[in-house]
């Protein structure tokens, strides 16, 4: 199975980390150069450059904010956290079958999976609903049935354990994929996480502009360590998410 996570992940972690690094490495560049070239004016454009870099840099904020919205959307206290096809099964296919089968569905996680798949469903011929379990749906002659996996496995379907929480999909008796699922009290928890982080975050780009204004670039090491803390601090709260 391919696995198609919620966050845009690893590229933009990339992105948002290249200009922190570039903050640090031409930081202690200078000021190792100042031991050598002492106060060159070239020495002082190039501290300039890393100040300046690390105030305007939005650096996590990209990351965090992101996901604080994703979870401010969640339906029911419930988020997709990421989207797993079966192998020749894509993505709009998966989104589709889950909104139709959910679409008349009143359980909290049928909610979150309309809000995530969007206005991809159709009314559906037939409809059933298991309560605490997950729905049925028949549509232009075709089964398709969204819920937990011992609701897929008492209709004879085979689905994989996945570890935590997780709505599955099939179409006609065969397994299209799966959508892993935050509950209410960990969605709440990682709301919490990133409120802190962001807080942190924030602080510390106080930090480096308060620095900017008051001591220039006399004290480089003060934006190497806020780039640092507030580049990890992100990086580990939007990996809570994705893991």
């Amino acid at each position: 199975m391919k696995e198609k996570t919620a966050s845009s992940g690893a590229w933009r972690a990339y992105l948002i980390a290249f200009p922190a690094v570039a903050v640090n490495v031409v930081s202690l560049a200078v000021i190792l150069l100042r031991l050598v070239f002492e106060d060159a004016a070239w020495i002082r454009a190039l501290a300039w450059a890393a100040a300046g870099l690390s105030a305007a840099n939005p650096g996590v904020f990209l990351l965090l904010i992101p996901l604080w919205r994703c979870l401010s959307k969640a339906a029911g206290g419930y988020i997709v956290r990421g989207a797993v096809t079966a192998e020749g099964v894509g993505r709009d296919t998966l989104d589709r079958c889950a909104a139709i089968a959910e679409a008349k569905a009143s359980h909290p996680v049928a909610a979150c999976l309309r809000a995530y798949c969007g206005d991809v469903a159709v009314p559906p011929d037939k409809f059933v609903e298991m309560e605490g379990l997950g729905a049925s749906a028949q549509f232009s002659g075709q089964m398709i049935h969204a819920g937990s996996a011992d609701y897929l496995r008492g209709l004879k379907i085979d689905v994989p354990d996945v570890p935590g929480r997780a709505a599955y999909v099939a179409l006609e008796g065969r397994l299209l994929g799966y959508y892993r699922l935050l509950g209410p009290s960990e969605t709440a928890g990682l709301k919490k996480r990133i409120l802190c982080a962001l807080a942190v975050c924030a602080a510390l780009k106080l930090t480096v502009w308060a620095a900017l204004a008051l001591a220039g670039t006399d004290h480089l090491t003060v934006f190497v360590g806020c780039e640092t803390a507030s580049l990890v601090a992100g990086l580990i709260t939007a990996r809570r998410f994705s893991s």
